[in-house]
């Protein structure tokens, strides 16, 4: 799974096995990283006082800084 369509905020729990064992779920459900990048960037695009920027515009816009910023984070990643 590519770090763009994980979940943000995982849901983490660990089970304790009769033997010992420790078994570890995580749930997916929620905003994707991606969604999450995006609403976060939104905030400040939307924030800019340009009335001659459509709302498709500005969305487009938050879209292109979350995914760079994911694309960042992918790289540095693979750079560990």
């Amino acid at each position: 799974m590519d770090n763009k369509n994980q979940p943000a905020f995982p849901n983490v729990t660990w089970d304790q096995l009769h033997d010992g064992t420790t078994v570890t779920t995580v749930g997916d459900t929620g905003l994707s990283k991606q969604e999450w990048f995006v609403g976060m960037a939104l905030m400040g695009v939307a924030s800019k006082n340009n009335p001659l920027i459509s709302p498709h515009e500005r969305a487009i816009e938050a879209l292109q800084l979350a995914d760079a910023a994911l694309a960042i984070l992918d790289q540095k990643q693979t750079e560990l």
